[in-house]
């Protein structure tokens, strides 16, 4: 019982230190934060650095003393337990010369409590130097448990609410939000995309999770436009990227531990809303004055959309205070603009703290006694064992699984698809053994993709890939459909054989830069005769679904091949610095594919918009080849030169096409407005390609 409380009394008077001192570093930083150029010069990046140093600092009992340190200035609160040097140094060497049966016991440390060791005598009590709380430090050491306790209960009553409604949410199936997820991760620079779960109830988009956060959306989030829905997976995928979610519980528990300092709060609460405005700041960098608008509309749209519940103390949501909502919305009028100045000046006032407010004070300590004569033959202590090697991290990887009307095919890498040879076919069982064993060396990203003639199994399959994802503990999972073309060759499999190409339709070719150089690592694409001809969907100058094409990479010589199964085709090549086509005939006349540089159609206006451009060959009757983009105004979309079709799209339709005629190497600006009253009445138009 004596252990216990002692150890209690050490750890009351470590948490009071460091509440103490990071009390005094969050004044320091809130005088420093209410001069306007000291604010102005710092980015919501750095405010937040600010105040996440006041929460280390509460995390820290003990923190390096240095001269410089502004708790120099006064004798530290905290009570110290000081050991007075012998007065007579003559009494105490006779004292060290003594046999070790005449000397003294020496006297037990005395707790809190006073509590005296079984058999001691009892010692009066002599004031320490200082601070005297003999009185009121039990006292006051027992209202903090106490409060510890309840806030501590509070939390962990509000941690168990959230998870329950996360078990309970079904994961979010639509295809569309999916890809969408899958576009943000790319730019927020996410490994994985987030799990995300279709939760019910006024629950405005929130992060919520300690190691593996989850995506919680609700029914009127899901309904957004696209715009809308963008903007709110870029700001919670940045709140991820940055390991937001996990400083939040570190935060909830620093403040149930230091509840009784207001500083704690004060801290938790204005990194949190300076991480908010940080991560807008983040978001509106890539975007123009109208997207910066409709964000704005965006934010008053969540926070309609929510009502206030303790399912987010351990969350991190887009909703905010109102007056917080106000503070964004003015901050959106005048976007943080990055310079070297403002960084040298983050970087002073983050180093001018650290030097005063969060180290320590330098005391003069007395020089403990170490009585070896006591101990002739105490060994020295031993040397701490090394820990064992730190467990390496395991390596993401990405296994793509289709699965055919027949079989299922599994491939580790995509590498190429002008042929199936990097598959391999498998049964259930089979697939379920092998992602278990690549599952023990890797963090194993299951990517699923369904075909036609699979599409009757489709609900029991995704009951099966959830479960089996799950099991397998990954980061995230994919699940999606092929396109007709590619669901048309993967349902024809049927065997091992299948897999194999036919090399007696071999075909070879060539492509070269502008300069007559071969290009490396151009993507050609083929297109034959018979197939449907669908669009081929670009991002940027690169395939956007590999999988739903026949493609394959050009060599350090340039070179290509196929096996097309029909004698009329074509392909196209794409490359960073331009694009280029040729048919069949060019191909079997040894022609080589000569590129040319991307046209490029600069949008401007406030809309989604669809590019779309058609492009055929020389010769008679040739293959189409049909290429889409897609984008939001205020970017610039690379296409083939010549005619592209520029379309607004509404949802899942299209209005008001623009021609636009660009030339090669050439920029040209088209501006795209949303659609009027009077066109949003008009019966919408299915999205189509448009022959050029």
């Amino acid at each position: 019982m004596s252990d216990a409380l002692t150890a209690l009394d050490a750890l009351g008077r470590l948490t009071w230190q460091a509440s103490w001192h990071a009390a005094v570093l969050g004044l320091l930083v809130l005088i420093s934060l209410r001069f306007r150029a000291v604010r102005g010069a710092l980015s919501p990046g750095w405010r937040s650095a600010l105040w996440l140093l006041v929460c280390v600092r509460l995390a820290l009992p003990v923190a390096p003393a240095l001269p410089t340190s502004i708790h120099n200035l006064y004798r530290g609160a905290a009570p110290a337990v000081s050991v007075a040097a012998p007065s007579d140094p003559t009494a105490d060497d006779a004292s060290r010369r003594s046999p070790l049966s005449e000397r003294q016991p020496p006297q037990q440390p005395a707790t809190f409590l006073n509590v005296p060791t079984e058999g001691a005598t009892p010692v009066a009590a002599v004031p320490e130097p200082g601070w005297n709380m003999r009185t009121a430090w039990p006292v006051a050491l027992f209202v903090w448990l106490a409060g510890l306790m309840m806030i501590g209960t509070r939390y962990a009553w509000g941690v168990w609410r959230l998870q329950r409604l996360i078990r309970s949410s079904p994961d979010v199936t639509d295809w569309e939000v999916l890809y969408l997820a899958d576009e943000c991760r790319r730019e927020c620079g996410l490994a994985a995309r987030p799990s995300l779960k279709h939760v019910s109830g006024k629950l405005g988009p929130t992060v919520a999770g300690f190691l593996r956060p989850q995506l919680l959306l609700s029914d009127a989030t899901l309904q957004m436009d696209r715009r809308s829905l963008r903007f709110i997976l870029l700001h919670e995928m940045r709140h991820i990227r940055t390991g937001d979610c996990f400083i939040a519980w570190v935060l909830r528990g620093l403040t149930a531990v230091h509840w009784f300092n207001p500083f704690s709060w004060l801290a938790a609460r204005s990194w949190q809303a300076e991480r908010e405005l940080a991560c807008d700041a983040w978001v509106l960098r890539q975007a123009d004055a109208d997207e910066r608008r409709q964000y704005g509309h965006t934010l008053l749209r969540v926070l309609e959309q929510t009502s206030p519940a303790d399912l987010a103390l351990f969350a991190t949501g887009m909703a905010s205070r109102p007056r917080l909502v106000e503070q964004r919305i003015r901050a959106m009028k005048r976007p943080t603009v990055r310079s070297r100045s403002r960084q040298v000046a983050a970087v002073a006032v983050l180093t001018g703290l650290l030097l005063v407010g969060f180290a320590a004070a330098v005391r003069s300590q007395p020089a403990p006694v170490t009585d070896t004569a006591s101990q002739p033959n105490a060994p020295a202590p031993a040397p701490k064992s090394p820990t064992g090697a730190s467990r390496r991290a395991k390596q993401r990887q990405e296994i793509t699984i289709i699965l055919a009307e027949h079989v299922i095919l599994v491939r580790e890498a995509v590498t190429q698809n002008a042929d199936l040879s990097e598959c391999r076919i498998m049964t259930w069982d089979q697939l379920e053994q092998f992602l278990r064993e690549a599952s023990q060396t890797k963090r194993v990203v299951p990517m699923f993709y369904g075909t036609n003639g699979s599409f009757s199994k489709y609900t029991e399959r995704a009951q099966r890939i959830m479960a089996l994802a799950k099991e397998l503990k990954s980061p995230t999972y994919y699940l999606s459909f092929a396109g007709p073309n590619a669901s048309k060759r993967y349902d024809a499999l049927r065997g091992p054989d299948d897999l194999k190409p036919d090399l007696s339709r071999r075909y070879e070719g060539m492509v070269r830069l502008a300069n007559g150089q071969p290009a490396v690592g151009a993507t050609v694409v083929l297109q034959t005769r018979g197939e449907f001809e669908c669009c081929k969907y670009l991002r940027k100058t690169e395939l956007r679904d590999p999988l739903d094409e026949v493609w394959i990479k050009t060599d350090e010589q340039g070179r290509y091949h196929f096996f097309p199964t029909a004698d009329t085709f074509a392909v196209a090549a794409l490359h960073p610095t331009g694009f280029g086509l040729a048919t069949s005939e060019q191909i079997a006349k040894g022609q080589p594919i000569t590129l040319a540089p991307w046209a490029q159609v600069e949008l401007k206006g406030d809309s989604e918009t669809g590019i779309s451009a058609t492009r055929t060959g020389e010769g008679t009757n040739p293959v189409k080849i049909n290429l889409q983009a897609f984008s939001h105004t205020g970017h610039s979309v690379p296409m083939p030169a010549g005619r592209v079709w520029i379309q607004r799209l509404t949802g899942n339709s299209i209005s008001g096409d623009t021609l636009v005629v660009v030339g090669p190497g050439e920029t040209k600006a088209v501006t795209i407005q949303p659609p009027t009253a009077a066109e949003r009445a008009k019966p919408a138009r299915d999205a189509t390609t448009k022959s050029h």
